[in-house]
């Protein structure tokens, strides 16, 4: 037999989405304003034409997703701390401890997850893996955001992964770290390497070799001529690139050997780690070849504050 109850269904399904849609407005373009008493169910169910139980139902939905507050006799209030204005999302391109995971997305981790100012703005955490936009994350995320639960959105990475997704469109208000999200950029991105050199060759130091992510190695080019620039040797050849996931970052114990053995003479005598991932390896590559630091080497290494970085010697 035909189904003739599921076009009336979906006609009070699209009411009652229309009158949240409506109320939710109303909200954040500050006609009902932050803390006040909505008006009564009567007096909204007349003015807006609709039944009581439609109009309960979209007072339920926001209630649910925080922009209203039950308080019992006294009526239904705007929130004080609307997910709109409070909210933001952190969106991460794995989930902890999966191979993509990385030092630096620990420590944003722990950071937003504690961090609640006075106002209630708070950080709400996403973990999409790689090309799964049909984790229940990344659902939860296209949800939240037709929702107009969120503040804005910080992606920890460029979020290549979610290529096509609605969530790299979006016009809530958005910030990546690195480049791949144009209306995403942030101009205040400073280049520590100057600083770097300075220090070195205020030591003394001539020689500078460097273990550096891929994307470094890749303009080494350009920066071997900067550093040159500044009074301080170094060759492209020693700055080696490389991989900085879990299953490959301790190939950078090795490269140390390699590139630390040798006459003093012949070899760096500073090195820059400029990734925390391959601290922890290189600086047990020093140890390995017998080199004293400082006396024979001068280090700097990344580390990402407030969270100090494992290594085997003193890094400045």
């Amino acid at each position: 037999m035909e189904n003739t109850a599921r076009p009336g269904i979906d006609m009070g399904m699209r009411r009652r989405a229309s009158i949240t849609d409506e109320l939710r407005q109303r909200i954040r373009s500050g006609r009902y304003p932050v803390g006040t008493r909505i008006p009564t169910r009567r007096e909204l169910g007349q003015e807006l034409g609709v039944s009581p139980v439609t109009l309960q139902r979209a007072v339920d939905r926001l209630t649910e997703l925080g922009f209203l507050v039950a308080r019992g006799r006294q009526g239904t209030f705007i929130a004080t701390q609307p997910p709109d204005l409070t909210r933001c999302a952190v969106v991460f391109g794995d989930e902890p401890g999966k191979g993509g995971w990385n030092r630096f997305w620990t420590t944003f981790q722990r950071e937003t997850a504690a961090w609640r100012d006075a106002a209630g703005r708070r950080f709400e955490q996403y973990f999409i893996s790689n090309a799964s936009q049909g984790s229940r994350a990344h659902r939860r995320l296209c949800a939240d955001l037709a929702d107009e639960g969120l503040a804005g959105i910080f992606f920890v990475s460029p979020p290549f992964f979610l290529a096509g997704s609605p969530i790299t469109s979006t016009t809530v208000p958005t910030v990546c770290v690195g480049e791949g999200l144009p209306q995403g950029s942030v101009a205040s991105i400073a280049d520590p390497l100057p600083m770097v050199v300075q220090r070195f060759a205020a030591a003394g130091r001539r020689r500078l070799g460097v273990i550096c992510t891929k994307g470094l190695a890749e303009s080494r080019r350009r920066l071997v001529a900067e550093v040159r620039r500044q009074g301080v040797e170094t060759r492209e050849e020693w700055w080696i690139g490389l991989p900085i996931e879990a299953a490959h970052a301790e190939c950078a114990r090795s490269v140390a050997q390699l590139l630390l053995s040798g006459r003093p003479n012949e070899r760096p005598d500073c090195l820059l780690v400029n990734d925390d991932n391959l601290v922890p390896h290189a600086t047990a590559g020093i140890i390995d070849v017998g080199l004293r630091v400082p006396e024979d080497l001068l280090v700097c290494a990344h580390a990402n504050f407030p969270h100090a970085t494992p290594s085997a010697v003193v890094c400045t």
